[in-house]
């Protein structure tokens, strides 16, 4: 399942948050990178000692207001601090559209919807994401190419001026690692053509993929790019 402003949808996967590819890289940094590399992984490595939930995985989204500090202090390695205020940038729990950390600038525009929130692409249904979900799990866990060609356009108000302003949405996954349950089934190639031969059909997609048959852990990182001028073409 996967969670949006407090609704909860069907998934083909259980979605949980976890640091756990950025942790791998600041143990090796720990052990192999310069002083200043070091001196960092060590100091966020004895947060995660702390905190063991950010490697092993949650998924409470309480926890992002409850454990903040620690969460925010993992995100802002994946961060620069020059791209804070420049690029609109955002993590992610696994394929939700719920940002828990986001660059200066990509605030700045939640902040002028008036309600601080963001609701998701526009026309972008559950239905959608679940066989999104579905072809994230072909590409990476079964290796079977799907190609999704169609771009993701977010359009964002602004409660001050009243103007509508429309973001293309690129999704990054590559923090985002699957794994089986016992409940996950074998896709063949017989069942790869049938579903991309039969794309839209969310009934055959469920029947292929059960929800929560798979498990999702990492973060994504979403980035949005202004694209109001070509929308309005």
């Amino acid at each position: 399942m996967i969670q949006k402003n407090g609704e909860v949808f069907e998934f083909p996967a259980i979605t949980k948050v976890s640091f756990h590819s950025l942790i791998e890289v600041l143990e090796e940094n720990s052990k192999t990178g310069d002083k200043s590399q070091k001196d960092q992984a060590n100091d966020l490595l004895e947060v995660v000692e702390k905190h063991p939930f950010l490697k092993d995985g949650f998924e409470d989204y309480s926890f992002f207001e409850k454990y903040k500090e620690p969460i925010s202090m993992l995100s802002r390695a994946l961060f620069p601090d020059a791209l804070l205020l420049n690029e609109i940038k955002g993590l992610t729990p696994p394929f939700a559209f719920e940002p828990f950390y986001v660059s200066t600038r990509f605030q700045n525009i939640m902040n002028a919807t008036g309600d601080d929130k963001l609701y998701g692409p526009s026309g972008f249904t559950p239905e959608m994401m679940y066989i999104m979900g579905c072809t994230a799990i072909l590409n990476s866990y079964y290796g079977m190419p799907v190609d999704l060609s169609t771009p993701l356009v977010l359009e964002i108000p602004n409660a001050n001026t009243g103007l509508l302003r429309s973001y293309r949405v690129a999704f990054n996954a590559d923090m985002i690692d699957i794994y089986p349950t016992d409940n996950t089934p074998k896709i063949t190639e017989e069942d790869y053509q049938e579903l991309i031969n039969d794309f839209d059909n969310i009934a055959l997609w469920k029947e292929k993929f059960p929800p929560d048959s798979y498990i999702m852990k990492g973060i994504g990182v979403v980035n949005l790019m202004d694209v109001t001028m070509d929308a309005s073409v």
